[in-house]
């Protein structure tokens, strides 16, 4: 999907809750929040917005309980 189009896809393993992610065909294995979010605000605010929208704008990201924790 990212080799075919200019997105970014973010991938969740439903076992281990490990994140990765593929921009431009390449896969970027066990990404932790701190680089995702670097990720995303370089990809996306960044590009969109121009450097002034990365210093004015916020990106939360909301951890969620696995299905493991909730048990």
């Amino acid at each position: 999907m990212s080799k075919e189009s200019d997105s970014i896809v973010v991938i969740v393993s439903e076992e281990t809750g490990k994140v990765s992610v593929a921009k431009d065909g390449t896969l970027i294995m066990d990404v932790k929040e701190d680089s995702l979010k670097q990720i995303l605000i370089k990809n996306i605010i960044t590009k969109r917005f121009g450097e002034e929208g990365k210093k004015k704008r916020k990106i939360r990201i909301r951890k969620t309980k696995g299905k493991e924790e909730q048990k």
